[in-house]
């Protein structure tokens, strides 16, 4: 279990700029690579 509650379910999803920007209140973007030692 990670202590920070993060996801490691990883879905192929891209968003643009504009749609990021168009979010309303606080937002936390969480990326990783399924290559990634450190993302796992």
């Amino acid at each position: 279990m990670n202590d920070i509650g993060s996801n490691s379910d990883y879905a192929e999803e891209s968003f643009t700029p504009e749609q990021i920007s168009e979010l309303s209140g606080d937002t936390l973007l969480e990326f990783g690579a399924p290559w990634c030692g450190h993302c796992q």
